[in-house]
């Protein structure tokens, strides 16, 4: 059952203060510059739109909002990675979480993917602060990227001191010397970040230590954003849900509830973290030679309680992977992982001890070429090597695009001999999101006015709205929205009244140089059909082509079709007089890629070159 409906006066009251509401046209603040923005590095986004020449939409309520309490989702929604949420009230703005995302099979040679800040950079003198919930690169994988694009260098960040000890780590490789704002916070702490945002920080659970539910109260009402949570009523350090805070929360009256949606299609509640301890406990039990699991690097109590567990059966751990050895040593500076002992051993020593008194833990859950798992599988690793009789551990669920990597590295163990857990068999993984059990109980504690569904796929956000429905909410008083839409929210309504420039910012090797959509174009198009190269020559006196053209291919393959190529553009041409070499190259192109499409039935890639002789 839902929690007990508002008193009956109260809401007769909300009822005629919205009607009396002026009906006035939203004063929206949206982009007017060309969208088509381009610096001196070239940089673009993926989705560009021109948003002056739209008008703003109403998509819950018919009535327009009129508040100064926007909330602006940048990433996260109809996609898996990439969150990041703006919420301002009147010239004040704060950031929730600058995450990543990963590139999918149409984005060769791309390395993240991150969101369009181009809203939040022309605002700069707006943005008080930028928050963080936890320490995943769903979260926290942009903010060297933000900090490199800001005008402003210097603005705080608060998060945990477990999350700011990874940022100081990551900042530290990517600005050499700079410092930053770093703030650490814990739970119940309270901020004041302007004269009219107030944020408070609420422990929750999830698959990493010391994340946050994030609360921030304005003068409009208070909006509660999640972060990535489940309720672990036995969580691996003691830190349970603050209960207390979340139901105060929705005593005192939270506005509008933004949660997370990830297994909101998933029946029950998510299993705790010990659940999987248990399960490997009885896989070293039955194990006779070594074991190597591999585990997200952000997994730090996942790590922390294998180590126990291998101590407990006379084996020493040896890790694996640069970001693994980051994550384990921030979380034991800062007291967040806490192992025994003299448990950890270097991997280069591993070779030398007894095979059942050895834990190899590294990364390479999602069959990453570079991964040590993925190198180990393919006979590429000098320090593990994969021998009949190993027990291998895949701590982790597949990422959706990730499938065809990890059954090429399974299949890959298996061929040396080893024997392979995968995909949480045997209770080895448990997600770090809550189910419907767990989205109702939020909902339970927190007693929303409004509810917005984020962080998921469409498919996701709407089995959360249904969910809500299911809990006791009214449709109308929950919105979905995408990437960019402005949300007004008071207590008279939600609707989106706006939209701000969004989309992907694609990023190749690892810096902060975005690569337009057209590169992408051409890398896709020659990934597929191959590339061409015609070079011609023209003699300047007569001004006509010089001979048949040298045609050079690429991953093109129909050479038949090449040889035809060069025939048909001296007879096509060989008569015509080029006065205009620069329409000369564009006719050519056109033509080579109309009789390659109509021959060959494909479209690789035309590269004409002209020379005069």
């Amino acid at each position: 059952m839902l929690w007990s409906r508002r008193k009956a006066n109260s809401r007769a009251q909300d009822e005629n203060e919205s009607s009396n509401t002026k009906k006035e046209e939203q004063k929206v603040e949206t982009k007017k510059e060309s969208p088509h923005r381009k610096d001196e590095n070239n940089k673009t986004s993926e989705r560009k739109r021109d948003y002056s020449k739209r008008r703003p939409k109403t998509n819950v309520n018919k009535v327009a909002v009129e508040s100064k309490l926007k909330v602006i989702p940048l990433g996260g929604l109809d996609e898996i990675g990439k969150n990041c949420a703006v919420i301002q009230y009147d010239n004040e703005m704060i950031i929730i979480d600058l995450g990543l995302a990963f590139p999918d099979e149409t984005m060769p040679g791309i390395d993240l993917v991150i969101p369009d800040f181009s809203y939040v950079y022309k605002n700069i003198d707006k943005l008080k602060a930028i928050i963080i919930t936890h320490g995943h690169e769903d979260h926290i994988g942009a903010v060297s990227h933000f900090y490199r694009g800001s005008p402003k260098k210097n603005i705080p960040l608060y998060s945990s001191k477990f999350t700011n000890g990874i940022l100081k780590e990551k900042l530290k490789e990517k600005f050499r010397g700079k410092k930053f704002d770093l703030r650490d916070v814990d739970s119940r702490d309270m901020i004041h970040v302007g004269k009219n945002i107030a944020v408070e920080f609420v422990r929750i659970t999830h698959s990493i230590p010391d994340a946050f539910v994030v609360a921030v109260h304005t003068p409009e009402g208070t909006v509660v954003h999640t972060g990535d949570y489940k309720f672990d009523l036995s969580p691996v350090d003691g830190k349970h849900v603050d209960f207390y805070k979340l139901a105060e929360l929705g005593e005192k009256g939270t506005l509008l509830l933004l949660s997370d949606s990830t297994n909101a299609n998933k029946e029950g509640f998510t299993p705790s973290e010990i659940s999987v301890v248990r399960s490997f406990r009885d896989v070293l039990h039955k194990a006779k030679g070594r074991v190597i699991c591999a585990v997200f690097s952000s997994h730090a109590h996942r790590v922390q309680e294998m180590v126990k567990v291998g101590t407990e059966f006379g084996r020493k751990t040896a890790l694996d992977g640069r970001s693994m050895h980051r994550t384990f040593n921030v979380g034991q500076d800062v007291g967040s992982v806490v192992i025994p002992d003299d448990s950890i051993v270097p991997l280069s020593q591993a070779p030398g001890l007894p095979e059942d008194q050895i834990l190899i833990v590294c990364t390479g859950t999602q069959g990453e070429l570079m991964s040590a798992m993925s190198r180990a599988a393919r006979g590429q690793h000098k320090d593990i090597k994969i021998e009949e009789g190993d027990v291998v551990v895949m701590s982790a669920n597949s990422i959706p695009g990730n499938e065809v990597y990890i059954g090429r590295v399974v299949n890959q163990l298996v061929k040396r001999g080893a024997q392979v857990y995968k995909h949480g068999e045997k209770g080895l993984h448990v997600s770090g999101h809550g189910c419907r059990g767990d989205i109702a109980l939020m909902l339970n504690l927190i007693k929303p006015k409004f509810f917005m569904p984020v962080h998921g796929e469409y498919v996701h956000l709407t089995g959360s709205k249904a969910l809500a429905v299911d809990v006791g909410m009214k449709p109308e008083d929950i919105i979905i929205t995408k990437n960019g839409d402005i949300v007004s929210v008071n207590k008279n309504g939600i609707a989106i009244t706006g939209e701000v420039e969004s989309g992907n910012v694609l990023v190749d090797n690892n810096n902060s140089n975005s690569v337009a959509t057209a590169t992408i174009k051409d890398r896709n198009m020659m990934a597929k059909d191959g590339l061409i190269v015609i070079h011609v020559l023209i003699n300047v006196r007569s001004r006509k082509i010089n001979g048949q053209p040298d045609i050079i291919s690429k991953g093109f393959g129909s050479q038949n079709v090449i040889r035809d190529l060069g025939k048909d553009i001296v007879i096509n041409f060989s008569d015509k007089k080029i006065n205009d070499v620069f329409a000369f190259k564009k006719d050519l192109r056109d033509y080579c890629i109309k009789e390659i499409k109509r021959k060959a039935s494909k479209e690789p890639m035309i590269i004409p070159i002209i020379a005069t002789v």
